[in-house]
């Protein structure tokens, strides 16, 4: 829909928008993908889920604020995205896609909203979902259950928080 949309700088979706489609099983359209000057995103509350590759490339992206309302990051949704440095996870997120971050080379600051009190729900992270980032320290919520394979392949990880509930890496 709006796929490499070079002027666009700013984008907030209001929280009446519970579905923002990305059609890339036949048209790779990924709506807001390559938009190459794309800084900053707020995402409203009434978003479910943020679709597959929906803002992959876009390499200018800078900030994320996701609503509390998504429960799923599909694949690809922020991968390739080489300016952002932080992003926080909201409780409400169950699943984070397959390479959702992959090679956001900048993203140093990942935070798992929840983790220290017991109130997340994620319980999976996709194969190569923050593959080839920056990230430091992690702690994974007590809720989760699965981190796939290369999860944080080829990071920089320091510090590494891992919980009782997990059953498969």
């Amino acid at each position: 829909a709006f796929r490499s949309c070079s002027s666009l700088k700013s984008l907030v979706i209001p929280n009446s928008v519970k579905k923002i489609h990305s059609d890339t099983y036949y048209t790779n359209d990924r709506t807001f993908g390559y938009c190459d000057n794309l800084e900053t995103v707020v995402l409203g509350n009434g978003l479910e889920y943020i679709d597959e590759g929906i803002f992959q490339g876009c390499k200018s992206l800078e900030s994320v604020t996701i609503g509390s309302g998504v429960k799923d990051i599909y694949s690809y949704a922020f991968a390739e995205c080489k300016s952002l440095k932080e992003i926080v996870i909201p409780k409400s997120v169950t699943k984070i896609g397959m390479s959702a971050f992959d090679s956001a080379t900048s993203l140093s600051n990942l935070v798992f909203e929840g983790a220290n009190d017991g109130t997340s729900n994620l319980k999976t992270i996709g194969d190569h979902a923050f593959y080839s980032d920056a990230i430091t320290s992690i702690e994974i919520p007590n809720s989760a259950q699965t981190i796939g394979e290369r999860a944080f392949y080829n990071n920089v990880i320091t510090s590494l928080l891992l919980p009782n509930s997990l059953q498969s890496i």
